[in-house]
Order: structure tokens, then C-alpha cells, then sequence
């Protein structure tokens, strides 16, 4: 009878050891976790500020100022605005379809593509 106590005394202080280790382990996460969080939020925050900044270089860089700013410069001279006639414009829609099975308020938006070639369109 001694024995079987001890035997049962022993599942029952190894089972709380177990659910002991458990929660303990569970709180050490939550603690990486905890501190892991700042320094990802500061990352995440560096890594937005540096997009916006480099948004606005490319606004700056696209802009029409300074492209015409470009376009004056000596190492882009040898570029041109193309003509007229060196501008091919191509007017798109669904294609493969006939008009009867294209509802009719789509078939007034069509989508176009324009192209400039530097070499003049053959008739």
C-alpha cells in the first residue's frame, strides 16, 4: 500500500512537472515575442520612411522638369521627339469576339496603344 502511494504521488508530481515546463515555456515565448516586437516595428518603420523617400525621388525624377531637363543635355542629344507619321496608334478591343456577343455598354470603350517607331511606316 506504501508503494502504491509513492507510485501515484510520483505520475501526479511528474504531471504537474509536465504542465509546469509547459506553461513556462509557453511564457518564454511570449516574452521573445514581446521583445522581438519593438525592434520589428522599428524595422517596419524605417523600411516606409525609406519608400516614401524613395517615391518621391521618382516623382522628382519623373517629372516633366526634369526630363526636359535631361532632354537638353548634351549625352541625350541624339534623342528626338518622333513625327508624326512615325507614330503608330492601335485601337484595341475584345478580340475573337464578334460584336452581337459584346454587351453594348463595353463596346464603346476600347483601349488603344501607342507606339513611336524612329524608323517611317511603309504604307
Amino acid at each position: 500500500m506504501q508503494h502504491s502511494f509513492l507510485v501515484k504521488f510520483g505520475i501526479c508530481l511528474l504531471a504537474l512537472s509536465a504542465v509546469l515546463y509547459q506553461n513556462i515555456e509557453e511564457q518564454n515565448q511570449i516574452t521573445a515575442f514581446k521583445i522581438a516586437l519593438p525592434k520589428a516595428t522599428k524595422k517596419l518603420k524605417v523600411l516606409r520612411e525609406e519608400s516614401m523617400r524613395l517615391r518621391y525621388e521618382i516623382e522628382q525624377f519623373e517629372s516633366p522638369e526634369h526630363l526636359l531637363e535631361l532632354a537638353r543635355m548634351s549625352e541625350y542629344s541624339h534623342l528626338k521627339h518622333p513625327l508624326t507619321k512615325e507614330i503608330l496608334t492601335m485601337h484595341g478591343g475584345v478580340p475573337l469576339l464578334q460584336d452581337e456577343f459584346i454587351p453594348s455598354d463595353q463596346r464603346k470603350t476600347t483601349r488603344s496603344i501607342t507606339v513611336a517607331s524612329h524608323a517611317p511606316l511603309q504604307p
